[in-house]
């Protein structure tokens, strides 16, 4: 890999994209136990360099690139190149919530986290009344879930139960797996054998009837300890339908891992966004609001369960496991916001993704990419009158992004061998919606998991009852 750029598609500084070497991935958080130094999110033997995620009061500053392995970096520099990186958003927190002195330059800065008592009213998120339900939708990977279920127990949300779905419960193992967790969480075990991912997200949103508010992630994911209630806050402005989260690479050790990040990465940045139909257009963006990669990704999102409901559900012609491939969470998305409700971007919601390691398990995802996006469109191409007085506003941005692509990939900013495998992708998308579509027909959120013969509950349903 070679090239310069400012920051990949998963919004991380290239430098270490840039070569072969395992690459940790850490968070700083600032403040008067700064001297700790980083957390990572798992271990990387032999690792070249790192990238950290320095936040303050759990509020995300910037990824800063360090270019020494773990255990080397120097925490005055790190705090220099914070405060040259992120001085309008440290000024910005501050200002918001008092905590601190509002310094003038870095040496200021140093000497406020000093004499921090952490006493912002940041650091814990006040989150709306409600009961909430995270939905785990596996396949069985036993090693996986264990360590997803292990970081959702951990979390410090109260009034929440974990709904595993298991989508291909054939296999033995997965529903003794989650009761052995039932004496640290609320946690239900759901059988959906209709394979889909989106059938089975479907399955748990309806098994979780008693919650507000429904949290979905993967079991290749580790979840910060204040995912959940992070993405929760955002529910208590009362327009907003969808909350997604800041995903960041759990390890960089291979190189097709590397370049996923460099290509098609999760992460969404450090700053804070709003979507809607009014006040918060993204008209900029690549058929907004019809394509939603810029609202998130289904291993880090939340919606109002009652706004999921209204707009149908998951598709079930869309999502890993159909023709598709992929696009059901970015579809649901752009439904609320069609529907008038407005997703928010929430990078405090940390969650760290366990990328393919093997360039054939990439080259698969990348070309189900392709698909998905065009499948995606064709499906609001046929459903909405909208998208195509969209498509044709769209045309110069449309333009402005090959013309952008083109660019990069000649630059060898983005691998051309993954940009080529998603273009064929994109031309297989319409075909493969309408296929999909014909058998998909009776896989709705409504048919989902209402039988007593596929909900199991592993623990009492708790409904009100609080976690502590």
């Amino acid at each position: 890999m070679s090239g310069t750029i400012k920051q990949s598609n998963g919004f991380l500084p290239p430098e270490p994209l840039m070569h072969a070497d395992p690459t940790a991935i850490g968070i700083w958080d600032l403040g008067a136990d700064d001297a700790r130094g980083p957390a990572y999110a798992a271990p990387t033997p032999g690792a070249r360099d790192q990238l950290l995620l320095i936040r303050l009061h759990h509020q995300p500053l910037t990824i800063l690139y360090l270019p020494q392995p773990p255990g080397t970096e120097d925490a005055g520099a790190v705090l220099e190149a914070t405060w040259s990186a992120a001085a309008s958003a440290v000024t910005k927190h501050i200002r918001s919530c008092g905590c601190l002195p509002e310094p003038a330059g870095a040496r200021e800065f140093a000497a406020a986290l000093a004499a921090d008592d952490r006493r912002c009213p940041q650091l814990l998120p006040t989150r709306p009344a409600g009961a909430a339900a995270v939905i785990l939708c596996t396949l069985g990977h036993e090693q996986l879930l264990t360590r997803c279920l292990e970081a959702l127990t951990r979390m410090s949300c109260s009034q929440f139960e974990i709904v595993v779905v298991d989508n291909r419960p054939s296999e033995p193992g997965t529903r003794e797996l989650v009761s052995s967790f039932s004496h640290r969480a609320l946690v239900r075990y759901v059988a959906e054998p209709r394979p889909g991912l989106a059938v089975a997200r479907n399955a748990g949103v309806a098994a979780a009837e008693w919650a507000q508010y429904v949290a979905f992630t993967d079991d290749d994911v580790v979840v910060d300890e204040q995912w959940l209630a992070r993405l929760l806050a955002a529910f208590s402005d009362p327009l907003v339908d969808a909350v997604s989260g800041l995903v960041l690479p759990l390890t960089l050790r291979s190189v097709a891992q590397k370049r996923f990040e460099q290509y098609a990465g999760f992460g969404k940045g450090v700053r804070g966004e709003r979507y809607d139909l009014h006040t918060h257009r993204a008209d900029d963006r690549f058929l907004y609001p019809y394509w939603g990669g810029m609202f998130g990704s289904g291993n880090s999102m939340a919606f109002r369960r009652d706004a999921l409901l209204s707009v149908g559900g998951f598709d079930p012609a869309l999502g890993a496991g159909t023709p598709t491939g992929g696009g059901e969470d970015l579809a649901a998305f752009t439904d609320v916001i069609l529907a008038g409700g407005r997703v928010v971007y929430e990078p405090g919601s940390i969650c760290w993704h366990e990328h393919r390691s093997l360039e054939d398990a990439l080259r698969r995802q990348v070309l189900s990419y392709g698909v998905g996006l065009t499948a995606v469109l064709w499906r609001y191409l046929w459903r909405d009158p909208r998208f195509s007085a969209t498509l044709v506003r769209s045309l110069p941005s449309i333009l402005r992004l090959i013309q952008s692509r083109s660019e990069d990939r000649q630059a060898e900013r983005l691998p051309a061998d993954l940009a080529r495998l998603e273009l064929r992708g994109r031309l297989l998308g319409p075909w493969r919606y309408m296929v999909s579509s014909r058998g998909a027909r009776s896989h709705s959120v409504a048919g989902s998991a209402g039988s007593d013969q596929r909900v199991s509950s592993v623990a009492a349903q708790a409904g009100d009852q609080t976690r502590t």
